[in-house]
């Protein structure tokens, strides 16, 4: 059963008024009363909810937290799951988000999806990188990450980021050697060669 602030407070001063009488019991009904009266009753609806969040972001620059409901004249988590079926953090996780958005002053969103491609072709040609690891390393600092252009570009790994771009693979590297050859000169292995060659 859920009840309101102002009930909760009568309660406890029911409660303590089952106590002895001292100077500390009275103490606590009067603050308790005080706090009663300043207590806004609120009749909470979606609307109310929805009005109350936006005048806190409002007041504040910024969405409300769950660790924000605490606060006076602000619903409850309790009032929010039971209104609108879902959980405070999930509804203001929703609704009211404090992701930050990402802004058009980015240096990297003016860029073309063709600037994106020549861009990464050129650096990694002067490069020539046998990983992304490395390519992130050697890369002139303007230059963003391998992920940063992958994910303008709409791709999510290395292979797939070289296989959009074109961009050359290095003469070098393992996956463009066909089989290695190992010459040995050792007489154990001379010895074991001879022998394999008899049977």
């Amino acid at each position: 059963m859920y009840i309101t602030r102002l009930q909760a407070i009568d309660i406890a001063i029911s409660a303590i008024n089952q106590l002895p009488d001292s100077k500390e019991n009275r103490q606590a009904v009067m603050r308790l009363l005080n706090i009663k009266k300043d207590c806004k009753s609120i009749i909470w609806t979606k609307g109310s909810v929805r009005q109350a969040l936006d005048e806190w972001a409002e007041s504040h620059g910024r969405n409300p937290t769950v660790t924000d409901l605490v606060e006076p004249n602000m619903p409850k988590a309790v009032t929010i799951q039971k209104l609108f079926d879902m959980k405070a953090s999930a509804f203001l996780n929703t609704y009211y988000s404090t992701e930050k958005r990402k802004t058009q002053s980015s240096r990297y969103s003016v860029r073309s999806r063709e600037e994106w491609i020549a861009d990464f072709t050129a650096q990694y040609n002067a490069i020539r990188p046998a990983s992304a690891k490395e390519y992130d390393i050697k890369r002139d600092k303007d230059s963003p990450t391998w992920l940063t252009i992958a994910r303008y570009l709409g791709v999510a790994t290395w292979k797939d980021l070289l296989e959009l771009t074109g961009a050359r693979r290095g003469e070098n590297e393992a996956e463009n050697i066909s089989h290695y050859t190992v010459e040995h000169s050792s007489p154990a292995y001379d010895k074991i060669t001879e022998l394999l060659a008899k049977r």
